[in-house]
């Protein structure tokens, strides 16, 4: 059997029956993509988080699953293409590339790199969502989160959106809850620094807790990544 069913076995009958009483709860009110969009695993993780230090209750996880999808369908997320964001990738500074030790896919961004010129708020946050979804088609079985790693170098004022950066707190906490596993963000500078202080009252602590800023982005990721496997180019010393 593969890994996905091997952590079912494993799964205690009750955790399965908590799943299966999930799944029906959201397919009682025609919410019929969840079979596809929804991992056991990921369900698993979404019932077992936890909300002011206490495990969430079966109602608030149904609601919040409930409010993931129907953000999803509301926003045609399933149906973005690569034409439809092409222009806010470009000069392809956000792409997927190999996994953390743990499995998770990781998302490189070097927000710096974007073109200025043709920058779309609406098309900056419509190619964040292209990402994700395209993130989670690379999960693989027993994974549920994945990684984003933001190279902060030569960030200033002049790339500072704070409606779009509201927006995809929206998308991280919102539309697409406990997907993010971590996010590094390095070389920390003043700009990152005070733009932190500003998002972070924004954000729960759950998912303030997953953010680490660092000096020093090549060796944090390094500490992440499988034994034998190096860095992106342009992280390597022989790059900076």
């Amino acid at each position: 059997f593969d890994a996905e069913e091997n952590t079912q076995l494993l799964r205690p009958l009750e955790e399965t029956e908590a799943i299966e009483q999930m799944r029906s709860w959201l397919r009682e009110r025609n919410w019929l993509e969840e079979e596809n969009f929804f991992t056991d695993e990921y369900i698993h993780t979404a019932m077992h988080a936890n909300k002011n230090g206490k495990q969430r209750t079966f109602e608030y996880t149904a609601l919040k699953l409930q409010q993931s999808l129907k953000w999803r369908r509301d926003f045609c997320a399933a149906g973005i293409k690569r034409e439809d964001v092409s222009r806010a990738l470009a000069p392809n500074h956000m792409w997927w590339e190999g996994e953390d030790k743990f499995g998770r896919p990781i998302l490189y961004a070097r927000p710096a790199e974007m073109d200025l010129s043709t920058y779309s708020r609406e098309e900056y946050v419509k190619a964040h969502v292209y990402l994700i979804e395209q993130g989670l088609q690379r999960m693989r079985a027993g994974v549920s989160t994945f990684v984003l790693v933001v190279d902060a170098s030569h960030l200033s004022t002049k790339h500072f959106d704070l409606a779009r950066d509201k927006q995809l707190l929206h998308i991280g906490t919102e539309a697409y809850p406990d997907r993010l596993g971590e996010l590094i963000v390095g070389p920390v500078n003043g700009f990152i620094r005070t733009s932190w202080a500003l998002l972070s009252h924004m954000m729960p602590k759950r998912l303030a807790d997953k953010i680490a800023m660092t000096k020093n982005l090549s060796a944090s990721l390094a500490d992440l990544l499988p034994p034998g496997v190096s860095p992106p180019s342009f992280l390597r010393p022989s790059s900076v």
